[in-house]
């Protein structure tokens, strides 16, 4: 049994996960083949829920915790989609690719974003800002290390 206390805001601790859509059950991501995750609690590292869920826990406790997409990623902002003309998009530019681009109305006031390429048509390229789990619920299954 752990004597060390329990996780809350200003603890930095490195956690470790697999993330699943948790309606299909798709493995959407794998961080156990990455570097374990350092988090700063409180300092909104990481999504909302998931850190709620890690308060109380002890360094060496497992977690599994399934999250609405109000309480991960969220819904889908449909004005985080953006059209834009075809030969404003790089060369090249496909479905799935990633580009770096600010809102239009937004230059100079937010940094560019990721947004990813989700069709390529004749006259425009659509560009999606969400982020790739937005509406999904999601559950993760990993450890406090």
């Amino acid at each position: 049994m752990t004597t060390s206390q329990p996780l809350h805001p200003g603890m930095s601790v490195q956690i470790t996960f697999l993330l699943y859509d948790a309606t299909t059950g798709d493995l959407l991501d794998d961080a156990h083949q990455h570097r374990p995750l350092p988090v700063r609690l409180g300092r909104g590292d990481i999504i909302a829920g998931l850190e709620d869920a890690l308060y109380g826990l002890r360094p060496g406790e497992p977690f599994d915790v399934t999250l609405s997409p109000e309480q991960g990623y969220g819904k889908p902002n449909n004005q985080m989609i953006q059209k834009v003309p075809r030969e404003a998009a790089p060369p090249g530019a496909a479905v799935g690719h990633t580009v770096h681009a600010t809102i239009p109305g937004l230059e100079g006031l937010v940094d560019p974003m990721v947004f990813r390429i989700t069709a390529v048509r004749d006259e425009v390229v659509v560009l999606d800002g969400n982020h790739p789990f937005a509406g999904k619920t999601v559950r993760f299954v990993g450890a406090v290390l």
